[in-house]
Order: C-alpha cells, then structure tokens, then sequence
C-alpha cells in the first residue's frame, strides 16, 4: 500500500472491504482491454492522447488511479514503475518523458516535452503543476509569436524532490535530489541537492537539515 493512502484507508476500513468475484472480473477484463489498445497504438500518436484524456476523466479511486497509472507506466520511456497518477494529468510529447520509480503525481498536472524531461524516483508532484521544457520564441516583432516557433531546453528532476502545488518549472532547469519546491514558486534557474525554494522566482529560503 503507498504511504501516501495508508492513513487515509486506515481511518475508513468499512469503504476497502474484499473485493467480490464479478468485481475482480470486470477488473480483469477492463486491464485486459487496455494492455489491448497499448500494444496497439504508439504514444504520441492520436489514439494515445484519445485514451489520456478519456482515462484522466476517471475517478480517484484505487482501481481507476491503477488502470491510469499501468497506462502511462506501459507506454512512457523509461518508467520504472510503481507510478501512481490522479486524474487530470495531460503529458504531451510522451517519448521525451521519462519517469523513474515509485513517483506521485497529483491531479491536474500538465507536463510539455518538446524536450527531453526526467523526473528520477521517489517524486512527489503537487496538484496541478506544470513542467514545460519549450517556450515560445517573441524577439521578432515583425511576426507573429504564435508563428516564431519554440526554444527547447530539457528539465531534469532528482530523486527525492517535492515540488508543491500550482509549481511552473521552464525549460533548462535541473532539480537536484531531495529537494523541496514551495507551492505557487516558479521555478526559472537549477536548484542545489536538498535546497528548499519558494517564490516567484523561486529562491532559496533554507536548507533542508
């Protein structure tokens, strides 16, 4: 069971009784036809983003968050496994994203990998955070944004890193293990192992001890 449910779980036990049979069936069934289209469709490709946003429309339970999480965990580059995914999540460009092992990621959260990004083991990322390696490209005012392009740079966060809710963190940044990232920071430059930052730009505030 993740630690993150464990309390939870503990203080309602009548809503986790045994499952019965026809419930473990449909269960079956519903992995089976899963593992079915995932060996079908590539990610990236339309079918693959029509099935992410059909499954982030589930709920928070522990049989639709495992059905999300086999998805991602069988299609992503690099997915360690024990992925634990809420609703709502939107990856777009899924080949450049990897994800290592045993890592949360909360509802809402919005992840662009127009370049590279990896996110190492053991992360927690808050509700409805957004990592973005490409930004638009503006300097030129005779042409519209829109049509001047992006400017890609890879994101890579450690092990061990908490990133609050509601965080940013734009392209080129680099997270180092066992850091902690405030709610709301935006985060534009890389981060020391075990800093604590908040802020808009995220800064450092402490250190953890």
């Amino acid at each position: 069971m993740r630690s993150e449910f464990k309390e939870f779980y503990e203080a309602f036990p009548d809503q986790y009784k045994k499952k019965g049979f026809f419930a473990r069936l449909r269960e079956k069934r519903r992995i089976a036809n899963l593992d079915r289209f995932i060996q079908k469709h590539k990610p990236s490709s339309e079918e693959w983003h029509a099935k992410q946003q059909e499954l982030s429309l589930l709920s928070c339970s522990s049989d639709d968050s495992a059905l999300r999480s086999r998805f991602y965990e069988k299609t992503l580059k690099n997915c360690k496994g024990k992925l634990y995914a809420l609703p709502g999540i939107s990856i777009s460009f899924p080949s450049r994203l990897s994800i290592g092992y045993n890592v949360f990621i909360n509802r809402g959260v919005n992840i662009t990998a127009r370049a590279e990004i990896e996110i190492g083991d053991n992360v927690m990322i808050g509700a409805y955070t957004v990592i973005n390696s490409a930004s638009h490209n503006y300097k030129d005012k005779t042409v519209l944004i829109r049509d001047q392009g992006h400017k890609t740079e890879p994101i890579k966060i450690g092990n061990d890193v908490w990133i609050g809710t509601h965080v940013v963190i734009m392209p080129g940044v680099e997270i180092g293990n066992g850091a902690v990232v405030g709610a709301g920071a935006v985060v534009t430059k890389p981060i020391p192992a075990y800093a604590v930052v908040a802020g808009v730009p995220a800064k450092i505030i402490t250190d953890r001890e």
